[in-house]
């Protein structure tokens, strides 16, 4: 399991393998967001509230970013 750290910057990486998030739009959103270099605060500000449906909005964010790192989909962005 990979640690995110609050302050870095994520994107997708250009060759990933696995499945990017279905389901929940929030987490869609998410990847969609991911074509450019993402810290875990500017996820935060990008989604509505209603897209978070009451979640904390970090913990969240956090969540779904450890998830796609662990599948190998994201990477720290390189301009970090």
């Amino acid at each position: 399991m990979h640690e995110v750290l609050a302050t870095a910057s994520y994107i997708r990486k250009r060759k990933a393998t696995g499945t990017p998030p279905q389901g929940e739009p929030a987490a869609q959103r998410i990847w969609e967001l991911l074509s450019t270099p993402q810290t875990v605060e500017t996820l935060c500000r990008a989604l509505d509230d209603d897209a978070l449906a009451g979640k904390d909005g970090h913990g969240y964010v956090t969540s779904v970013l450890t998830d796609l790192y662990d599948k190998e989909l994201i990477e720290l962005s390189p301009d970090a």
